[in-house]
């Protein structure tokens, strides 16, 4: 399986340096019998078949939406209307139970965010508008991911399952200088 990074056509700082060039990265060769879900440690490792896209909901859908504003100095950047505080949890999630979340990137951002989530892996519900047909594969629906890029004016449905590990945890912009200026979001797996 080819790992490979893809342009992308945005505004985002770093975009003509090697961190976004494209290409073939590296290559990762599995034995036929790996194909299932497996645990490799402590980590589920979602497989193939694995899919939350039909599962029904105990919660109700989370929305997150990135924010940004001009400021004095720097641009501000945080999420759902707050930048980050290491002081404060943002949401509490229950282990072993679904988790869906809108991850919405109004219109008047400058660029796309990419929206990384630490310790479970999510798979992609919905995306809204459509994108068109070269650019699917960028979300297809039911990949499953930790990092996806959100078009600016667009929305995109995950949903992730808890398991196996509870306490703190994050989402946040994986643009570094983004990430650093507030766009991160604590949250707690609990029992």
């Amino acid at each position: 399986f080819p790992v490979v990074a893809v342009p992308i056509d945005t505004n985002i700082v770093g975009l003509n340096t090697d961190v976004f060039s494209s290409g073939i990265l590296f290559y990762i060769r599995f034995p036929r019998r790996h194909f299932s879900t497996t645990r490799q440690g402590n980590a589920f490792i979602p497989s193939m078949q694995d899919s939350l896209l039909k599962k029904k909901l105990k919660t109700k859908p989370f929305v997150f939406e990135w924010n940004q504003h001009p400021g004095p100095v720097y641009q501000w950047y945080g999420i759902n209307g707050k930048t980050y505080s290491p002081k404060r949890l943002d949401r509490i999630v229950k282990l072993n139970e679904i988790q869906e979340w809108i991850l919405v990137a109004p219109p008047h951002l400058d660029s796309a965010h990419p929206f990384h989530l630490h310790t479970n892996h999510f798979q992609i519900v919905r995306v809204y508008p459509p994108l068109p047909p070269h650019l699917v594969h960028l979300l297809e629906i039911g990949s499953w991911r930790d990092t996806i890029l959100v078009p600016v004016a667009s929305n995109v449905t995950i949903r992730f399952l808890p398991r196996d590990f509870t306490g703190h945890s994050l989402a946040h912009c994986h643009v570094f200088v983004h990430e650093d200026l507030g766009m991160d979001f604590s949250f707690n797996i609990t029992t």
